[in-house]
């Protein structure tokens, strides 16, 4: 702009930004500075956000509010700098500078880009929430594989209820280990509020396998008792048998003993009478 165009923008300054392209005072030229300086802010922004996820939800967003508050402040500081005066040039004190004025936004460029910057926020914070939940998950089937790894190692065994007792104490113990494993010390897992619950669910995935394992093992006990019982069953109707057989045979033989005796003594008997008779 010139000093000889201050009574034409004078006059125009009004509908700078609504009269695209005015070719009388060129105001519209506002617009480009103003969204150059909005892309810039918002690539700050993308670099703050582009950290290792999952992060520290609560230092994430703590950090990008203040981030989005501060982008915020240095657009209102460039547009407060635009729309300033120019002082009276001392060359020619008879005349002003055109006064610069800036477009009537529909919403102020700050406000726009806060809530674009909040977009930019949410989508983060979002997606950071995703992976730590996935964490989470993770760290439960990695202790409940452990523990259904466990009971399967012991699918052959045949167990009492005292050493089914411990051995759900001892499962559920070296479960949540695995799932405090998981997390690899970092403190900020262990005061999230899906810790608590998480854990929670790894006791009772651990309780109800045990339930799932005992009600096998005891269907096994009832079996193996029941071969057992069988398999006794037979011995001792196969002994049975075997002892009648025994008894028989020698009833048998008694018998056949008997009737040979029988049969000496008659012809004993029939010897002495025909020698007494002669």
């Amino acid at each position: 702009m010139t000093p000889g165009t201050s009574n034409t923008l004078q006059e125009c300054a009004d509908h700078l930004c609504q009269k695209r392209g005015c070719d009388e005072c060129g105001g519209d030229g506002f617009k480009p500075l103003l969204e150059f300086d909005m892309d810039t802010l918002k690539k700050e922004m993308e670099v703050v956000l582009d950290v290792p996820m999952p992060t520290d939800p609560r230092e994430f967003s703590a950090r990008t509010e203040k981030e989005r508050d501060s982008l915020t402040r240095t657009l209102e500081q460039e547009i407060s700098l635009l729309d300033g005066r120019v002082e009276r040039r001392t060359e020619y004190p008879f005349e002003r500078w055109p006064v610069a004025t800036l477009p009537a936004f529909v919403e102020p460029p700050p406000l726009t880009l806060r809530a674009d910057l909040e977009a930019m926020r949410n989508a983060a914070s979002f997606e950071n929430e995703r992976l730590v939940l996935q964490e989470f998950k993770s760290a439960v089937q990695a202790a409940v594989g452990n523990t259904k790894i466990e009971l399967q190692e012991r699918a052959t065994q045949l167990l009492g209820d005292k050493m089914l007792e411990e051995l759900s104490k001892g499962l559920e113990a070296s479960g949540t280990k695995v799932y405090d494993d998981h997390f690899n010390g970092i403190k900020w897992y262990f005061e999230m509020e899906h810790y608590t619950p998480h854990r929670a669910v790894v006791a009772e995935e651990v309780r109800q396998n045990m339930r799932r394992f005992s009600s096998k093992n005891a269907a096994a006990i009832k079996e193996f008792l029941e071969q057992k019982v069988r398999a006794l069953l037979e011995t001792y109707e196969e002994a049975k048998w075997q002892q009648v057989e025994s008894f028989l045979a020698e009833r048998a033989r008694s018998r056949d003993e008997s009737g040979a005796s029988e049969k000496r003594e008659h012809a004993y008997l029939a010897i002495m009478t025909l020698t007494n008779s002669s």
